[in-house]
């Protein structure tokens, strides 16, 4: 039988490593480099942003679908539904690949840019004028997701980061598309509203 002065013995001379767990760490970040602060720390702030925007915009998306007359505008606005679901799948696989888990973090910006939208659209009667009103909504939403997406480049050239510059650019292009076929759309239909209100 071994006495208490022999297991201390045992020990000092055998030391148990301390795993990453009892140290209140991951294993992520006991055995990678700490990347927290400075520029990395911005680049993940805004990439969380962008997150929660995008899933937020799914939402906003379907509401103005459902107040859209002009069948140009129900199917851009369809479509850009569509691509902004495969933002997310592009943005899930971003985290992944920064090995981050995927969350969204609330930017006050876009939910006042919502709001804005939501008190805009519900005093107008659905037509010409409402269609309007939803263009001008979304192209505001549009510039926010392309001033977020060229900030997210910015900083990931700057850290190097290439599979993440494939991913944000992708998703920029997109966006300028379709903010292009939006304000294309609106030559027409801010005309058809001048006449009918």
């Amino acid at each position: 039988m071994k006495n208490p002065s022999d297991e201390k013995k045992i020990g000092t001379e055998n030391p148990v490593p301390i795993t990453a767990k009892e140290e209140g760490l991951s294993v992520q970040e006991k055995f990678e480099p700490d990347i927290s602060g400075g520029l990395n720390e911005l680049f993940e702030d805004q990439l969380k942003q962008i997150y929660w925007a995008e899933n937020e915009l799914t939402k906003t998306l379907q509401q103005m679908i459902s107040k859209a007359t002009s069948l140009e505008l129900h199917s851009a606005l369809s479509e850009h539904l569509e691509i902004t679901r495969q933002q997310i799948i592009r943005l899930d696989e971003l985290f992944s690949k920064l090995k981050m888990k995927a969350e969204g973090e609330k930017c006050e910006a876009l939910a006042g840019l919502i709001l804005e939208r939501e008190k805009t659209i519900n005093r107008i009667e659905e037509g010409d004028l409402c269609d309007a009103g939803i263009i001008a909504a979304a192209r505001k939403l549009e510039h926010y997701e392309m001033a977020s997406y060229s900030i997210l480049i910015s900083f990931a050239k700057a850290l190097k980061l290439k599979d993440s510059l494939r991913l944000l650019n992708k998703s920029l292009q997109e966006e300028k598309e379709c903010d292009e076929e939006l304000s294309n759309l609106s030559l027409e239909i801010n005309i058809e509203a001048t006449s009918s209100s």
